[in-house]
């Protein structure tokens, strides 16, 4: 017998038998399975129709950043003074030039969000700077694009998973706020900001209430603004509530972040946070760079987009895209940019519908068919160690710690999740008990059932796909 036999009907009964099963019903199913070592699709079904993709879109935004940008690129954020020194005096503006950076955040600092607004502050006092007489004016015009994706929903807005975009970026342009009741009954309930405040305003409604008592707190932002309001209350021995809030006007929040740590440093400002340039400043005569921030390479960025699920680092690098290939730093440009990529690497380009970077969009819509197009050809690419170090792996790290995690798909399933209201995708590698490679895109749609069960379907189908190839 040969290393790997030829697909019998067993695979193709045992999949086919279980998508009858009565909960799927109602539900839209795709999935595609393909050998790439025999390069044979092994299983197929409604794998040509189009799916609401969700996260399994940041596949194809990473593909495509490691093609056109290498795994070798940086961001470049420029801190420089726009003015004269003198007698420790800068008599003029500093300048942020914002290139689209995600990493200006505890992600990639072990947990301090501040760690290039302290360095910063560290350079201008080595540089001599102890007061500034001007404004901190940002630079965003390196993006063009609206602060949220087309198709977005308001439900989302207020929370972090659909932070806005921005070219000078900070925490994920996210906010921590902690709420825990006060020392006695009655108290109001505590409120604690990290880091910030920034220009968050807390209106804080809610009580502390007796040991055991209802627990009916409500944090809720107001739309488009960066005002919070927290109602209801908390029993007095409540361990408390944490919650990431999106931020409105970013770059702003980052330059009232940067004037915090200056203030701590010994730096004062006289002036404010100039943060309305979406046309651009840099450039002007006079201006000397004081420091200059590098971010990882892109080959750590894009762990974070795929094993986190980062939204907000997938559209930063989604309009990174669009702006390096297209000269425009928006949503438009940038897909147009991606829907090219999909077309160089052979896979039909009308298989592929996306409007951002991320999947939050409802508008997306692929086919599992060409999701393994992409996880086919990133197979056979120079890219393939780094895109596949990406993946989240099953049982051990990323938005797969928490499933998969007995043998035999623990630490051998590498994927790419996808879960929204009603969604629920896996798009990703395994590697079968006989050795073979397989590529795999499962996409279930429109189901009414809990979850959970969906989830436990796909993994009862990844299980099946591993068997021995003989018994296929």
């Amino acid at each position: 017998m040969s290393r790997h036999s030829p697909p019998s009907a067993s695979l193709k009964g045992d999949l086919t038998e279980l998508l009858k099963e009565d909960i799927l019903r109602s539900s839209h199913i795709g999935i595609e399975v393909r050998s790439l070592d025999r390069d044979e699709v092994l299983f197929s079904y409604n794998a040509g129709q189009r799916f609401i993709p969700a996260s399994n879109v940041k596949l194809f935004t990473v593909a495509a950043g490691l093609e056109y940008l290498t795994p070798d690129f940086v961001y470049e954020t420029k801190l420089m003074r726009h003015g004269v020194v003198e007698s420790g005096v800068l008599k003029g503006d500093l300048l942020i030039v914002g290139s689209g950076d995600p990493t200006i955040s505890g992600y990639f600092h072990d947990g301090n969000p501040t760690k290039v607004f302290e360095d910063w502050a560290e350079a201008l006092k080595q540089s001599g700077i102890q007061a500034i007489t001007g404004n901190i004016v940002i630079d965003s015009s390196f993006f063009r694009a609206t602060p949220l994706g087309p198709g977005w929903s308001w439900d989302d807005e207020p929370f972090c998973y659909s932070a806005p975009n921005d070219a000078f970026s900070f925490n994920n342009n996210c906010i921590a706020v902690t709420v825990a009741p006060g020392n006695s009954a009655g108290d109001p309930v505590t409120v604690r900001i990290e880091p910030g405040p920034g220009d968050l305003v807390i209106v804080n409604n809610a009580k502390t209430g007796h040991r055991e008592g209802m627990d009916d707190i409500s944090i809720g932002k107001e739309p488009c603004t960066n005002t919070i309001t927290i109602s209801g209350g908390l029993p007095v021995d409540h361990p408390g509530y944490r919650v990431m809030v999106a931020m409105e006007r970013p770059a702003c929040y980052g330059g009232l972040i940067f004037k915090e740590i200056l203030a701590q440093r010994g730096i004062s400002l006289q002036g404010r946070i100039d943060c309305g340039h979406r046309g651009g400043v840099s450039g002007e005569a006079g201006e000397t760079t004081v420091a200059t921030y590098r971010s990882p390479r892109l080959s750590e960025i894009i762990k974070v987009v795929n094993k986190r699920s980062s939204n907000f680092a997938a559209e930063q690098l989604f309009l990174t895209i669009g702006k390096m290939q297209k000269g425009e730093g928006n949503q438009t440009a940038s897909a147009t940019a991606i829907k090219e990529y999909t077309e160089r690497i052979g896979a039909d380009a009308a298989d592929l519908y996306i409007v951002d970077g991320s999947g939050l969009s409802r508008y997306n819509l692929v086919t599992p068919k060409v999701i393994v197009a992409l996880l086919d050809h990133m197979a056979r690419s120079r890219y393939f160690g780094v895109f596949y170090g990406s993946l989240a792996i099953a049982g051990t790290d990323g938005t797969l710690k928490k499933k998969m995690q007995s043998p035999p798909l623990q630490g051998n399933l590498r994927g790419k999740t996808g879960s929204m209201n009603h969604v629920r995708n896996l798009s990703g590698y395994v590697t079968t008990a006989g050795g073979e490679r397989l590529a795999f895109a499962i996409l279930i749609n429109n189901f009414s059932t809990d979850p959970e069960i969906i989830q436990d379907i796909i993994e009862r189908i990844c299980l099946r796909l591993i068997k021995p190839v003989d018994s296929r």
